[in-house]
């Protein structure tokens, strides 16, 4: 075993040890899945106005649900545009030195080398401590509409920036943010381009065959029929062209394991880096390498078509 896969294990049973009795789905398992929830939410998007924040406001069927996004840079209507989504329990819009935040590692310190606008999501519960949030995804409705949620607002966004720019929009991720990345293709596929890091198609393997079940709750791991009914998606993802779509996956990592989520990508060209999840996520010029090379080739692939 490599520094790469102990670092992950490592991070894992800590994790497990932090979370206590509130683990992932430690009350429940949620019984819609994926494709059933984001049917049901309808979302008010507030017009664009230039670079800052702005709160979005969703409704399912059974709540009331919030997110944000964030303009972070702002060229003009002549430029393409990368959508990017935050990994898990990250302060997206927190720019901090400690704050966990893949976005700011990946791309604040080089946005002048991308010549592209830039709009930053914050899922919803990532406005709040790590305590709250804990206690929410003990529910797995809530972990479930959180990535519902955020697919949803990706696609509003998409289609008023292709109304606004009449350029290519591409839409990123890293972890929970690769998650959603997915999502959006499957269920929408309107973007130019999907860049979905560290993550698949098969949600509920992390938490089922990965180590990563330690922060599993045992609703999840006494029902592991139920949890991937809800929580794997691959057979609709498959379903789509795969022509748009650059992996990313680390060989090592213990948590989006290479073996189990690369089967997600039978048509792709995974750039499948000597990485784990950790040792991955801390590297910001890997993953700005593997995005800047992803949205020129968007825009090759648009000059061809």
């Amino acid at each position: 075993m490599n520094k790469h896969q102990l670092l992950d294990r490592l991070t894992c049973r800590v994790g497990a040890v932090a979370a206590g009795q509130k683990k992932f789905f430690a009350k429940s398992i949620g019984k819609e899945a994926f494709k059933e929830v984001i049917l049901s939410i309808q979302m008010d998007l507030p017009e664009i106005q230039g670079e800052g924040e702005y709160k979005v406001m969703g409704r399912t069927d059974k709540k009331e649900i919030t997110g944000d996004f964030m303009v972070y840079q702002w060229l003009g209507k002549d430029y393409p545009t990368l959508i990017y989504h935050h990994g898990n329990n990250e302060q997206p819009f927190n720019f901090g030195k400690t704050a966990k935040n893949t976005f700011r590692d990946i791309i604040k310190n080089r946005k002048d080398q991308l010549q592209a606008n830039v709009i930053l999501l914050r899922a919803p519960f990532h406005d709040q401590g790590l305590k709250a949030y804990t206690e929410k995804l003990t529910e797995g409705e809530n972990f479930i509409t959180m990535l519902a949620f955020s697919a949803v607002m990706a696609d509003r966004l998409v289609k008023v920036l292709k109304e606004k720019t009449q350029k290519p929009v591409a839409v990123a991720g890293f972890s929970l943010g690769g998650w959603v990345t997915n999502l959006h293709k499957t269920y929408f596929d309107t973007a130019d381009a999907y860049i979905p890091m560290a993550a698949g198609a098969l949600l509920g393997e992390l938490f089922i065959t990965s180590p990563y079940r330690a922060l599993a709750g045992e609703p999840a791991l006494e029902d592991p029929k139920e949890l991937r009914r809800t929580m794997n998606f691959q057979e609709d993802f498959l379903m789509k062209s795969q022509d748009n779509i650059y992996p990313l996956l680390g060989e090592y990592d213990q948590i989006i394991e290479y073996p189990v989520q690369s089967a997600s990508y039978p048509d792709c060209l995974i750039n499948k880096v000597e990485k784990g999840h950790v040792t991955a996520a801390t590297d910001g010029e890997l993953l700005f390498n593997h995005i800047q090379k992803s949205l020129q080739q968007m825009e090759s692939q648009k000059q061809v078509s």
